[in-house]
C-alpha cells in the first residue's frame, strides 16, 4: 500500500502524513494498492501513464486514486470512465528573460529583493551588481525600488496566490492592475507581475 501525492504525484508510504518530495499535506489521501492487469507491472504505472501527475476521484467515497487505476482503492467502486483530474502546480517559477532572473516559488514565499547583505562591506563582495548569466534573486542594487517584503504567496487547492506585503514601500501590480492590499490574486501562467516601476517578472506554473 502507498499514497500518491496530488501535488507533486510523488509515491509516498501509507502512514506518511507528509510528502517527502515536495512537503505537502497526504493525510486525507487514501492509501493504494499496486494491481496488476494486462500490460501492467504490480507497484507501476502502465505505459503512458507516469508522468501524467493526474488522479482520478471516487463519484462515491470521494477518495483520490493513481490515474490509471480502474476500481477505487478504498470502496471498490468502477471508476475506469472518471474523468482524470490534472494535478495542481507543485511550483511557481518568476521569470525575466531580460533581467536573466529565474526564481522558484513555493507555498508561503515572502518575496522581494536580496536581504542577504547586512553591511556595505557584504554588499561590495557580493553577487549582487555583477554579471551573471541567471539570478534566482533579485538584485538590491539594480532594482532598490523593489521592497525586501514585497509580495507573499501561497498554495490552496491547487492554485497559487498573491497579496502585497504590508511592509512593501512600493506598489505591485498583476497584469497591469493594481494589488489592492489585504486582497489575494490567484495566479495563472503567463500572468505578468510588476514590482514598483523597474521589475516585471512573468508567471510560468509546474
Amino acid at each position: 500500500m502507498h499514497k500518491i501525492c496530488p501535488v507533486c504525484c510523488g509515491e509516498c508510504d501509507a502512514g506518511d502524513a507528509i510528502c517527502l518530495s515536495c512537503g505537502s499535506d497526504i493525510s486525507s489521501a487514501a492509501a493504494v494498492s499496486a494491481r496488476t492487469g494486462a500490460g501492467e507491472i504490480a507497484g507501476t504505472a502502465p505505459a503512458g501513464a507516469g508522468g501524467e501527475c493526474g488522479f482520478k476521484s471516487c463519484p462515491r467515497c470521494g477518495s483520490s486514486n493513481a490515474s490509471y487505476s480502474l476500481l477505487c482503492d478504498a470502496c471498490g467502486t468502477d471508476i475506469s470512465a472518471a474523468c482524470e483530474t490534472p494535478a495542481p502546480p507543485a511550483e511557481l517559477i518568476l521569470y525575466s528573460a531580460e533581467d536573466g532572473i529565474e526564481i522558484i516559488i513555493k507555498g508561503g514565499t515572502v518575496f522581494g529583493r536580496c536581504a542577504r547583505c547586512l553591511t556595505q562591506a557584504q554588499r561590495e563582495t557580493s553577487s549582487c551588481g555583477t554579471r551573471l548569466l541567471k539570478f534566482d534573486f533579485i538584485d538590491c542594487a539594480r532594482f532598490n525600488t523593489v521592497s525586501r517584503r514585497h509580495l507573499i504567496f501561497k498554495l490552496e487547492n491547487g492554485v497559487f496566490y498573491v497579496k502585497i506585503h504590508p511592509d512593501a514601500k512600493n506598489g505591485a501590480a498583476l497584469n497591469s492592475v493594481p494589488l489592492a492590499p489585504d486582497t489575494e490574486y490567484p495566479l495563472a501562467a503567463g500572468d505578468v507581475l510588476q514590482l514598483s516601476s523597474k521589475l516585471k517578472l512573468s508567471v510560468l506554473l509546474k
